[in-house]
């Protein structure tokens, strides 16, 4: 059979590495759903941010709807690409439908040309994440004896820990003042002085009675002779 009766069948393409693999199905899902959109057969999805807004959004007044917000846009080839559990979502989203070329409206048009942020489908720059201190700080050393058994610690640090960072909704809430506390009583120059609330402010303690049922922590009477 002679070469131009053969059937003109696309060769399958062989990838060198899994990585390869993974990008190339991710473009091939999205060539595919911007030429059925676009009715060009010749359409390619384009992958960095420029490229993406002069040859997608401006040349066929088409966006990509459905790119995960926590996914940057990012050239696949790149050293920051997304990875390769991002790009597996991403080809879910393909090829499932949830990810999907449509037309873009006359504001959206404005808006890309003023900054090309607003023309690509995804962030350009991942949310930065929020600095916290070291998660050791504070916390103690294992010692071991001679023998190479854990010596415990003298004293037992069971108080309560604060969170790595506090949320906006948890700083205004405590914004309010803490609530709750227990009071602090405190002897001082013989007068027994009381903090509520965890206020800073000390008072001294009035009790119906008297204060002959307290005793000075600093000297208590129990340790008399």
């Amino acid at each position: 059979m002679s070469s131009a009766a053969m059937p003109d069948h696309p060769r399958p393409i062989i990838y060198a590495t899994s990585a390869g693999y993974v990008r190339g199905r991710l473009r091939t899902a999205l060539n595919k759903a911007i030429q059925q959109a676009t009715g060009d057969k010749r359409a390619k999805m384009r992958y960095t941010p420029e490229a993406f807004r002069k040859h997608i959004f401006f040349r066929y007044n088409m966006k990509l709807a459905g790119w995960p917000e926590n996914i940057p846009f990012r050239n696949l080839s790149s050293r920051d690409a997304p990875t390769i559990p991002d790009l597996w979502r991403l080809i879910h989203l393909a090829e499932s439908g949830g990810l999907c070329f449509t037309a873009v409206t006359r504001e959206e048009l404005d808006a890309a040309q003023l900054n090309i942020a607003n023309a690509v489908p995804g962030p350009l720059f991942p949310a930065p994440l929020p600095k916290v201190p070291r998660r050791d700080i504070g916390s103690r050393k294992p010692h071991f004896d001679g023998c190479g058994n854990f010596v415990p610690p003298r004293h037992e640090r069971n108080g309560p820990k604060s969170a790595a960072w506090i949320g906006e909704e948890v700083a205004d809430s405590e914004s309010m003042g803490p609530v709750g506390l227990r009071p602090i009583t405190m002897w001082k120059d013989g007068l027994c002085c009381v903090q509520e609330n965890g206020s800073g402010v000390w008072r001294e303690l009035v009790v119906a009675g008297g204060l002959d049922g307290l005793e000075d922590p600093e000297d208590p009477i129990r340790d008399w002779d």
